[in-house]
């Protein structure tokens, strides 16, 4: 079996393959990019037709290669670089480069590749995860504006709030865009203009998170249903078995039930 490391980085990815022995099969640089990806394929199949590989970032500036290997049968693990650095202390060669760490990198899969974490397909709750991520960062954004707006509105009208809607109600939200302010000089204005300039990027964050939990509710259900049948038996059993479930759960607004025996408490799929 032929172990190939690599070193992956933003632009260029580093390659060493090595034998079950130790012993250096190859060297290979390429871009980081699906022409490249390609490149390092061919050079993998001129090594043998048994290998293993190695990447240094699979999750990270090397997944675009590992999610290309994977794809056409490959198997691919994760190496973390903390045992690359340990690689290279123990090699001949002490220091840092791109090809010492594809060699550490290569070195762990020969000793390690039974308990390195293998790397799979990207799937359809790929796509979950970037849209409860997305409207985290939506809700965040909105929570440091309403803060944000709230802090010039005291400086404005320190009694603003028996005037004006609650600042998360849609109607609070149409006030701030239209917000004038009790009279006072250019310094009033400017903060009355900055609150509606404000709002609006709120309202902007606002409707960014109310549209992205809808694509959440709309992508769980479709994930759940050709399971459902199947799935119907255990209804009863708490917890979140997906990875699109427990998406699901984090993007919730509202904690969910947990009593016990509870066939409708724990994740929202549960619900019937």
């Amino acid at each position: 079996m032929i172990a190939v490391g690599v070193d992956a980085h933003k632009r260029l990815h580093v390659a060493v393959a090595l034998d079950q022995g130790g012993h250096v099969l190859g060297k290979w640089k390429g871009a980081n990019d699906p022409r490249g990806w390609g490149s390092f394929l061919d050079w993998c199949a001129s090594l043998g037709p048994e290998r293993q590989v190695g990447i240094e970032g699979a999750w990270n500036l090397g997944r675009g290669l590992a999610q290309f290997l994977v794809e056409r049968g490959e198997s691919v693990f994760e190496v973390n670089s903390r045992w690359t650095a340990l690689g290279r202390r123990s090699a001949r060669s002490v220091g840092k480069s791109d090809v010492l760490d594809a060699n550490a990198v290569a070195t762990t899969v020969v000793r390690e590749a039974g308990t390195l974490p293998r790397v799979t397909a990207d799937d359809v709750t790929v796509i979950l995860d970037l849209l409860v991520s997305e409207r985290e960062s939506a809700i965040v954004e909105a929570t440091r504006l309403r803060n944000q707006i709230h802090s010039l509105l005291v400086l404005i009208d320190p009694g603003y709030e028996r005037s004006l809607p609650t600042l998360k109600t849609k109607a609070g939200l149409v006030a701030l865009c239209e917000y004038v302010g009790p009279p006072s000089g250019a310094i009033g204005l400017e903060r009355a203009a900055s609150v509606r300039r404000l709002a609006q990027r709120l309202q902007l964050a606002t409707d960014q998170a109310v549209f992205l939990g809808r694509r959440i509710r709309a992508s769980n259900a479709a994930d759940r249903a050709p399971s459902e049948r199947s799935s119907r038996h255990s209804s009863s059993t708490l917890g979140c078995a997906s990875r699109s479930c427990r998406s699901a759960c984090r993007a919730s607004p509202r904690s969910w039930g947990t009593r016990s025996g509870d066939s409708r408490s724990g994740c929202p799929s549960r619900r019937r």
